[in-house]
């Protein structure tokens, strides 16, 4: 009932904006989503997005994102998470904008099942640097070695410094693996982006305490004479 009640809200016209804004934003705290509210939102989601009203298609923005919340591990409903990623898989092949694409590829983050990783790994090509960036986001929740694998890969060929970054800081989200880490000690000493730098000094650095090499590829960078940012927070996890 609670969760017909806040669908309620969200689609009925004659609600407030904000009333309607704070029925979407209310969704994802439901612990046992039902797989009628990831139909509905979705089908709120088409319809507003092809409105002329700007703030019509603000909101399906934000019930696409909201859908793919629902469908994160840490809610209990299995069968509801199976249909988010069978529609958010969908949605995204059909996008053809780098926003549309951009907009897919968060909500695919929020999602975080490990089976969309062949659909988001195409845009991971794209002219777009925007959305090659939103690509590797999107797999900020698929903890897994196949989505590690496939962001070292782009990584290793990406040129741009926001995309390089955007994939440190996805790889910083996952646990700690032995080769994760590995692999971060050995381009720390070779990376040249502060940006890049900052992201890799607090992978090792937060996991310093049980990886002693971490610790000691803190102390070769500092001797690098890195940017005084980075300088600052290798200070942080040194003595």
């Amino acid at each position: 009932e609670g969760q017909e009640a806040v669908l309620n809200s969200l689609l009925d016209p004659n609600r407030s904006e904000v009333t309607r804004m704070r029925a979407l934003t209310s969704i994802h705290n439901f612990e046992y989503p039902q797989p009628f509210l990831v139909d509905e939102l979705y089908r709120y989601q088409q319809t507003a997005q092809s409105s002329a009203d700007p703030r019509d298609a603000q909101m399906g923005k934000m019930a696409l994102f909201a859908m793919g919340a629902l469908g994160y591990k840490v809610k209990l409903n299995e069968e509801t998470q199976t249909k988010v990623g069978q529609l958010l898989a969908k949605h995204i092949g059909k996008t053809k904008t780098p926003a549309d694409q951009i907009e897919a590829l968060t909500a695919v983050g929020n999602y975080g099942g490990k089976e969309l990783i062949s659909k988001v790994e195409p845009f991971l090509s794209s002219p777009n640097a925007q959305v090659r960036a939103s690509a590797l986001g999107a797999m900020r929740r698929m903890d897994d070695p196949t989505a590690f694998n496939t962001i070292v890969k782009h990584y290793e060929q990406e040129t741009a410094p926001l995309v390089r970054t955007a994939a440190l800081q996805t790889i910083a989200e996952f646990t700690p693996r032995p080769e994760e880490l590995k692999w971060v000690n050995h381009h720390a000493l070779t990376v040249q982006h502060p940006a890049e730098q900052m992201v890799m000094v607090q992978i090792l650095g937060k996991n310093g305490k049980d990886n002693p090499e971490n610790i000691q590829t803190l102390r070769k960078l500092l001797k690098n004479d890195p940017d005084i940012r980075v300088k600052r927070e290798i200070y942080k996890y040194i003595a």
